[in-house]
């Protein structure tokens, strides 16, 4: 079973790959029009989000009211070690050690990126964030 699902993600990796940079593209032209922070990749970089990541002050209260409207937005990461959410020292991590990955993790929230994702539902995900999200300055 997995040989053969293994074998269908790999023959379709090119239309998924694309699929996932094109919405990439609008999701990011979308923030910047609306004057909202982007990821930064570096040129030599082809980047492929799997979810684009953003971060908000007001996490959870911006997951709470995406749901109520169903905008699509994930909460991936967690924690530093994902996705491991409290008990990090079984993976050999010590609280503090990376202060930047605690606190990012608190913020993070996603956008899916999959070839499922509309252009109408990324304008509608990002009118909803210029409104309700409040970004770090």
């Amino acid at each position: 079973l997995q040989q053969r699902r293994l074998k269908k993600l790999i023959t379709r990796m090119s239309e998924t790959i694309s699929a996932r940079q094109r919405n990439t593209h609008l999701i990011e032209a979308a923030f910047q029009e609306a004057g909202l922070p982007t990821v930064t990749v570096p040129p030599e970089c082809d980047a492929v989000f799997l979810r684009y990541p953003l971060q908000v002050e007001n996490k959870e209260a911006v997951l709470a009211e995406a749901k109520r409207l169903k905008i699509q937005l994930g909460d991936w990461f967690l924690s530093p070690i994902h996705p491991n959410l409290d008990q990090w020292e079984l993976a050999g991590y010590k609280r503090g050690t990376c202060p930047v990955a605690e606190e990012v993790s608190r913020r993070v929230v996603n956008i899916p990126t999959g070839a499922g994702l509309s252009k109408n539902e990324i304008q509608r995900t990002v009118r909803f964030l210029a409104q309700f999200g409040r970004f770090k300055a």
